[in-house]
């Protein structure tokens, strides 16, 4: 009898998701379907191959690599806490076919690669909000498609490069919030296409050099571009190659303004005069974007091209996380045959 009740326990919290199928790494917490992991000073390895959840907390690790999740593609949901990082690399997530959101929360991430953020069919939410990020290089959002929330709040960046989020479209939310940025180079924000609500409001830019007035006063989206302040220098003296009578160019220089340090005031974008030391940054000379080193060999070897978007493979494929479903059923099934012999 003492071992049907056995079974009928283990049976009961394999159902509810308590029983492991995997390893379980080192100062971390795991369920059949979560692994939370604190105070990690590498990237943990032996994350269940079933886990739909993941979770770095209180942790300081140097990087989050290509080929970190290989072998957890049935990964839903990632979430990074109070947590520093000095690299997110090329490729980091783009196994992750199943991925629906990634949050990143009060952490610190000194370079996100080119590809670091790309090509993930089923992403619905990128959030990264009060956290502080050095570099975003050229294509680290790429290729990024069908997300109802991009956001970034309450973050301080150092540097943007050029074309750094790249052909993120039919999107319902693209929020830049209240961040505080140094530098926002050329051409930031390129072919975004197909979205509902662009928010660029609130933040505190050092620098901003032209080419991205295209994205600001996107002319497909309910663009709300308002109470940003800019350093009072020549990088934008760009405004002044706008159409003067555009109305949208007409609202974005009133509900603008630039921030005259020597006088300690804000000025409106409006009021604004061209100094004959900016004459030449009219001409908006742009910047061209470092491609990414490293193309992204996923989903059975084949390359994404940093430009181009390539195919998803066919989704009746299945990823090989479903083994372990597979051979945790076994395991279990041995265990029943062996509790029947014995009782």
């Amino acid at each position: 009898m003492f071992p049907m009740i056995v079974l009928v326990v283990a049976l009961a919290a394999y159902a509810n998701g308590q029983f492991p199928t995997g390893t379980c790494p080192f100062e971390c917490n795991c369920n059949n379907t979560e692994t939370i992991c604190t105070s990690q000073s590498m990237f943990p390895t032996g994350i269940s191959e079933s886990a739909l959840y993941f979770e770095l907390r209180d942790s300081n690790i140097q990087e989050i690599r290509h080929g970190a999740f290989d072998n957890q593609r049935q990964l839903q949901r990632i979430k990074i806490v109070s947590s520093n990082i000095t690299k997110l690399s090329a490729c980091s997530f783009s196994n992750l076919q199943n991925l629906v959101k990634i949050e990143i929360v009060n952490s610190t991430v000194r370079i996100i690669e080119g590809n670091a953020f790309s090509h993930l069919t089923n992403i619905t939410q990128i959030v990264f909000h009060d956290s502080r990020v050095g570099t975003i290089d050229s294509y680290a959002f790429h290729n990024v498609e069908g997300v109802d929330k991009f956001l970034f709040e309450r973050n301080e960046i150092e540097t943007i490069s050029p074309h750094a989020f790249m052909n993120i479209s039919r999107t319902a939310n693209y929020k830049i919030m209240y961040n505080k940025i140094r530098l926002i180079n050329s051409g930031v924000i390129k072919s975004m296409y197909a979205v509902t609500n662009f928010n660029f409001t609130g933040n505190s830019i050092t620098d901003m050099f032209c080419g991205n007035q295209d994205a600001l006063l996107e002319s497909n989206a309910t663009a709300q571009v308002f109470n940003n302040t800019f350093n009072c220098s020549c990088t934008l003296a760009w405004i002044f190659s706008l159409p003067a009578n555009d109305y949208k160019t007409i609202n974005f220089k009133e509900q603008n303004y630039c921030n005259d340090t020597q006088r300690g005031e804000l000025i409106q974008l409006s009021k604004l005069q061209l100094s004959p030391l900016c004459e030449e940054n009219v001409r908006c000379p742009m910047q061209s974007p470092i491609l990414p080193y490293k193309d992204c060999m996923i989903n059975f070897d084949k390359p994404l091209n940093p430009v181009d978007k390539v195919d998803y493979p066919n989704k009746d494929r299945k990823p090989s996380g479903q083994t372990a479903v597979v051979i945790t059923f076994f395991q279990m099934l041995i265990l029943v045959v062996f509790l029947l012999l014995i009782s």
